[in-house]
């Protein structure tokens, strides 16, 4: 009798191995996709503090220049501040970020003087990760689901009284 219960619990074992594993994997991937949107809104936050602190300092020479120019200089700026923190790397390869399937914006509004971050971080469906996996299951027909893509918008406010 005691050799029919070494059996079954064998038996049990690899029936529930798998599971396991898939809840651990699982849970690694999960891990890693927090960590790249955690980064990135990182890079969302530090690249809208550099770009309202170059916003201000044109600000203050807004009355010598006209609005062209002072377009031209900001565009500039914001663009040494894409450039500057597009060649981070993420933890994980399971996001696209710096490349031409990234998308990267920062716009001011010249009304209430914010600046606002715009990023768009495709899932990388060129890897055989877990999410990917699941993104090419869950959305067969669909070419481009964007269904674990990370999108974030930051907007850092002026703090200017008018």
């Amino acid at each position: 009798m005691k050799l029919m219960q070494k059996g079954q619990s064998m038996v049990e074992f690899a029936v529930i191995f798998p599971f396991f594993m898939f809840l651990i994997m699982s849970l690694a991937y999960f891990g890693l996709a927090f960590a790249d949107y955690l980064q990135l809104n990182n890079i969302a936050r530090s690249s809208a503090r550099e770009a309202l602190n170059y916003t201000n300092i044109s600000a203050e020479d807004n009355k010598k220049k006209s609005n062209g120019q002072l377009n031209n200089e900001l565009k500039s700026n914001y663009n040494k501040v894409k450039e500057k923190y597009s060649k981070q790397k993420l933890i994980s390869d399971m996001y696209s970020w710096g490349d031409k399937s990234s998308k990267y914006d920062i716009t001011y509004d010249k009304s209430n003087e914010n600046v606002t971050v715009t990023i768009k971080a495709p899932l990388n469906k060129d890897t055989n990760s877990l999410p990917a996996i699941m993104d090419r299951l869950a959305n067969s027909n669909v070419s481009d689901s964007g269904t674990f893509d990370i999108n974030i918008k930051y907007t850092m406010y002026s703090g200017s009284t008018k």
